[in-house]
């Protein structure tokens, strides 16, 4: 699920896999990813880099995977979580994380490209699952 946030480049996506996503040590055998994707920009990556104890601190329960492979322009800060989100009964703690590290990625990343808050597209997709009911406070 890709989520536009106001500026060209840049993006946030939602990632449910069933195996791990590119064979990388970061890669988890089925689950979750919150990424923060940044098309072109290996100098803007780069210098939000520098800063990535800083940020760090605004994801105390996650750790940040800061991705950039050479030869490729597309650079991510991500964070996932190992799950099997095909079980039914573990769809909404699948959702809740989903959407509570992607407003925390937008929070922490938006200023940079100062673009609109994810809420108004995770509204429109939470109330497509059917039986949810939409809060803010997940």
């Amino acid at each position: 699920m890709l989520i536009a946030i106001g500026r060209t480049g840049f993006g946030l996506c939602g990632v449910a896999s069933t195996r791990s996503w590119d064979g990388s040590k970061y890669g988890v055998a089925s689950g979750i990813r919150a990424e923060f994707l940044i098309l072109d920009g290996k100098q803007i990556f780069d210098r939000l880099r520098k800063e990535q104890h800083r940020i760090q601190g605004h994801f105390p329960e996650e750790r940040l995977i800061w991705f950039s492979e050479v030869g490729v322009k597309q650079c991510k800060v991500f964070v996932q979580k190992g799950m099997d989100w095909q079980d039914p009964k573990k769809r909404r703690e699948c959702y809740e994380w989903l959407v509570r590290n992607l407003d925390r990625l937008h929070e922490v990343f938006a200023p940079l490209v100062k673009g609109p808050g994810i809420w108004d597209y995770m509204k429109l997709a939470w109330q497509r699952i059917k039986g949810c009911s939409w809060k803010k406070d997940v």
